[in-house]
Formats: C-alpha cells, structure tokens, sequence
C-alpha cells in the first residue's frame, strides 16, 4: 500500500527566534549562505547540525518548535507524528542495522561507515562528501527514544512537508538512500495545496546514494517529499531562496560639514567631506569622509545645500554631484560671488537611478582658490554644507 491517508499530525522544528537555531535539542537551523541580487534575495539552506552533536541511537527529545530565521519562519512536518516522528540521525556513527544512513561510503578513499552499492566510490550516487553530512532528517521507524535502542528510517510510505510563511524559491534538495521507485518532490503555491507549481523526480540510487535534486521552483509556499514504500528518506538539507519585503523609507541618509572647505585648484573638482553623519540607513559613510556608498538599487532624491563665498570680485563658485566620480546631468549649482558680499546659498535637488556599489559624492571648485564653503548661521550647530539622500522607489 503506497497511500499516504492514514498520516495526519503536524510536528514543527525548533529555533524559536534565534538564526542559529540552537534553543534545543536536534540541531536544526537556517543559514544564511550568500546575497544573491539587489533586491533583498538571499540563499538560504536548512540543515541539521546546529547545536548539540547526537550520539549513536540517539534522537534526543521530541522536536516541537517554530523554525525562524531572519524574519521569517519554516515549519517542517511529516503525517503519522506519534508512531513514527521526523528524527535527527548521526550519519556519522552507525551503531544499528540501518548502515545505508552512515556517510563516507565505506569504499571512499576516507572511508565512513555507510554501506551500500548505490553509495560506493564511482556509482551515480557516490556518497563521499568533501564535507561530512554529520546530522540528517529521517523519519522514524518505531520512535523508540531508549538510546541502547538503534534507531532505524520507515520504510512505509512516507512524507516530509516544508511550509514557509512567506512564498520562497526552492533550488535544492539533498537526498540520502532512497531506494524505491516514483519518489517525487511536489511544490505549491498555497498550504492547501490547490495550485501545484511543480513535481520533480526523484531517482532510485540504491542503498546509500546520495543525490543532490535540483528543484528552482518559485513563489513556494509547501513542499512535500513523498517516499513510496520499500525505501527510506533521509534529507540532507535544504537550500532555497527567500526575498524579504522593503520599505524605501529604510534607505536613507543624512550628513553634514562644520568646516571651511576651500578650492585646491582652480575650476578642478574636488570631493567634498562630511565630518557628521546624522542618521543613515542602507547606505555606508565614514564621518570624515566625501564618499556615500549605496548598499540598496532604486530611485534616489539626492539634495545639497551649502554656504560659498570668495576672497576675490566676479569669481564663480559651482558644486555638482557626482555617481562614481562622473556629475549627474542638472546637479550642478553656481554663483558669481563678489568680495564683501559675504556668504551666498547654493542647493540643487536631483532624482537619480543607482544600483548597489554605486558611490556618491558632492563636489566643488572654482574659478581661484579662494572660493570656499564656510560654515554660518546662528544656531548650536553651524553647518558649511548638508546633503541627504532618500529612496523614493
């Protein structure tokens, strides 16, 4: 009987709302792997091998938490919980009958404890990891929690269900032993299951193979392993990729200058520095520094005021900005600045399009070097120039 109807308890995965998610026993965890795009994408992989380590036959209390991570929140289950419960099983330390779960193959060149033809060195499922498997997710043969027990995987129809809270990209799966025919890996766009987004294959590789399948199915919100009978079902991990909503009013930033800043060289640019960073978020800028790096693609509104005068007559002052050292079309302001005349108003706002690692500067120059910034005004904080830049999409 390969029918999966008579399973029906949902069994959640521990972590609460740590990263690493060690606030018990069994391990499990998300990481965070790498960035993939600008868009607040990143690959994520589920595993089996954070906290403490296990030890032969030993699955440790029951499993009964919340996986989170990094703001959002995966729930693992299976059917038939109670009889047959979702285990942590130490691949490496093999103690029982159940040798096709050990990992190295016992014939890789360093040789592990599992044992089986689908796993040896040169067969399609060739179980020699550069990178120890270490803990893997198995279902249950009997629950039997005595560590002298040895525990074993169900060979019985199973199913493994990952359900995500917000809809991610599945890329891949790792698989151990599966040894029967017509295993597949189903997505769905919903937890009810009325909008199926992919059924993908997975391939009979014998005792002890190991099998990476690849998936990259998106807008998932379940997806289920369904095993038939006559194989177990040991999942490695897990890798996927989940895109965090943003709000532009997170990206932002706010700088200003309390110093004089004059011409080096005339009608030469030259980067102007901001001594105080204000408030900043999405962006990178050292106090000190003339450089504005965006962490975040969109659109910007980038704008500038400062205070300019000269210790010459009919001398023009002008300060643009500039997107990685090259000015921005209809950034620029000038003034024809008279000796006496005091300190003139120059500010300019612009709409730009930037991507991540585009660097923003705002520069000055002149017609003679006495054309300079200078701070003034009346109040606690005088200011020669303040910018600030703002996502608007």
């Amino acid at each position: 009987d390969t029918s999966f109807a008579n399973e029906g308890i949902v069994l959640d995965v521990q972590g609460e709302d740590a990263v690493d998610g060690t606030g018990g026993a069994g391990g499990v965890a998300i990481t965070q792997t790498g960035q993939l795009d600008t868009l607040n994408c990143n690959i994520k992989t589920i595993t089996f091998n954070e906290g403490r380590r296990l030890i032969a036959g030993d699955r440790g209390p029951k499993i009964n938490q919340v996986l989170r991570a990094f703001g959002h929140k995966v729930t693992i289950s299976t059917l038939n919980a109670g009889t047959n419960d979702l285990m942590i099983f130490d691949s490496n330390t093999i103690t029982g009958e159940d040798v096709d779960l050990g990992s190295p193959n016992a014939t890789c060149p360093v040789p592990g404890p599992g044992v089986g033809a689908g796993g040896a060195v040169g067969a399609a499922g060739e179980n020699c990891p550069s990178i120890p498997l270490d803990n893997i997710l198995i279902t249950s043969e009997d629950n039997n929690s005595n560590i002298a027990a040895q525990d074993d995987d169900f060979f019985n129809p199973t199913m493994k269900i990952f359900d995500f809270d917000n809809p991610v990209k599945i890329i891949s799966m790792r698989l151990l032993d599966i040894e029967a025919d017509n295993a597949v890996i189903e997505t769905f766009a919903d937890v009810d299951e009325t909008t199926k987004l992919a059924e993908i294959p997975v391939l009979n590789l014998g005792d002890n193979g190991l099998q990476e399948i690849i998936i990259n199915s998106s807008n998932v919100k379940r997806m289920k392993l369904l095993v038939p009978a006559g194989s177990g079902a040991s999942i490695v991990d897990v890798k996927y990729q989940e895109c965090s909503s943003f709000d532009v009013k997170e990206h932002y930033a706010f700088a200003f200058d309390t110093i004089t800043q004059t011409v080096q060289a005339p009608n030469a640019f030259v980067p102007i520095t901001f001594d105080t960073t204000g408030v900043i978020s999405g962006w990178t800028h050292t106090a000190g520094s003339s450089d504005f790096l965006c962490q975040h693609s969109g659109q910007y509104l980038v704008s500038y005021e400062a205070s300019m005068q000269a210790d010459s007559n009919n001398v023009t002052g002008s300060i643009i900005i500039a997107n990685n050292g090259t000015e921005v079309p209809g950034s620029q302001s000038w003034e024809t600045l008279q000796k006496n005349d005091g300190a003139r108003t120059l500010s300019n706002a612009i709409i730009v399009s930037l991507v991540v690692g585009d660097t923003i500067t705002f520069q000055l120059t002149g017609d003679d070097t006495t054309v300079e910034i200078v701070p003034g005004g009346d109040g606690g904080t005088t200011t020669s120039i303040k910018a600030s830049i703002t996502r608007i999409a």
